[in-house]
């Protein structure tokens, strides 16, 4: 029968640990940049929208606030 030796394993679990710290830290980082330009194009957004209605601009061109078609106005 032959012997297995154990003394890789010790050493290699403080490397396996600071590959997963590595690998969570960038997944995190990723993770924060994608949300904070979520919440940047969602803020953006809303706040043209306040904007443009406060305002009276419309995004169609025309002169006045936008009215839908057959709508009284």
């Amino acid at each position: 029968m032959k012997e297995k030796s154990t003394e890789g394993t010790a050493e290699s679990r403080p490397v396996w640990e600071s590959l997963e710290a590595f690998a969570r830290q960038g997944v995190q980082r990723l993770l924060q940049q994608l949300l904070e330009e979520e919440v940047e194009h969602a803020l953006g957004d809303a706040a043209a929208v306040s904007l443009n209605d406060t305002v009276g601009v419309t995004r169609l061109g025309g002169t006045g606030p936008h009215r839908p078609q057959g709508s009284p106005g």
